[in-house]
């Protein structure tokens, strides 16, 4: 969460939901100086907790100030499609708490892991329940958004939506918004992995030139050389994701933001 009292902004950071390119943007206006920005920390009633995603049913309880700036300002939050978000926590959570490398995973560990998930979420993931840590991006999108079913946050996006968010947001801070010509078309919080074997052992020789070199290509071209040696890690394992009992479970555990994600793209909210 950052927000901006100088322009009066606030950002709700629903997980997996393009909040890290947001962050990336909106740091240096952030009133909180990365209070809500980076990191997980003990909180003296709630235990271990991410500061960086809070839902709203906690932010109003323990953190009445900044609820209270939230309701006051001009707010908003992207919102994503539940089953490639399911996928993109799933990979995040290996990335950060199991210990273990997506890239020496096979297909059937991923699948434990993916069942581990599910359980873990049915057996503690009830509405108005704070996550821990280590399954905060799975926490619902609809509790960043609403309080007792009411809407909080009077401006939502889709991750289709990007460019348009970025505009807005230029237009209500200025010339001050650094924006990089990347952006927008890379997710700084995507994890990939090389398409193959062959690309990893020759890029990785590469990879300290290109690095090096990069910010002297044009733009478009990077991206294409990242597209044509990556492959986002969820996309490599997709079949895993998209099996018969998973998608069940998105859409039962996750139906209100499959429903919300709808009245965003018809745009009724």
């Amino acid at each position: 969460m950052i927000i901006d009292e100088r322009h009066e902004i606030a950002f709700l950071h629903i997980p997996k939901c393009a909040g890290t390119t947001i962050r990336s943007l909106l740091q240096a206006f952030d009133s909180n100086a990365g209070l809500f920005s980076d990191r997980v920390e003990m909180h003296p009633q709630l235990g271990m907790i991410d500061y960086v995603h809070i839902p709203l049913f906690v932010l109003d309880k323990y953190f009445p100030k900044e609820f209270n700036l939230v309701k006051k300002f001009w707010s908003f939050a992207v919102v994503r499609d539940p089953h490639s978000r399911f996928a993109s926590s799933v990979a995040q959570r290996i990335k950060m708490y199991s210990g273990k490398s997506l890239k020496a995973m096979s297909r059937s560990d991923l699948a434990k892991e993916i069942d581990y998930c599910i359980q873990f979420l049915e057996a503690n993931g009830g509405y108005g329940k704070l996550l821990p840590p280590d399954f905060i991006h799975f926490q619902r999108q609809s509790d960043f958004l609403f309080l007792n079913s009411d809407l909080i946050v009077k401006n939502v996006y889709s991750t289709d939506e990007m460019s348009s968010l970025i505009k807005t947001l230029k237009s209500k801070i200025g010339t001050e918004l650094q924006i990089s010509d990347q952006v927008d078309e890379y997710k700084l919080n995507q994890s990939y992995l090389y398409r193959n074997a062959f690309f990893r052992i020759v890029f990785s020789k590469v990879l300290p030139g290109f690095i090096k070199f990069k910010r002297f290509l044009p733009t478009q071209l990077v991206n294409r050389i990242k597209g044509f040696v990556y492959v986002a890690n969820t996309e490599k394992m997709q079949d895993a994701f998209y099996d018969k009992k998973v998608t069940d479970f998105v859409d039962r555990y996750y139906s209100s933001d499959i429903l919300l994600l709808e009245k965003v793209v018809r745009g009724e909210i």
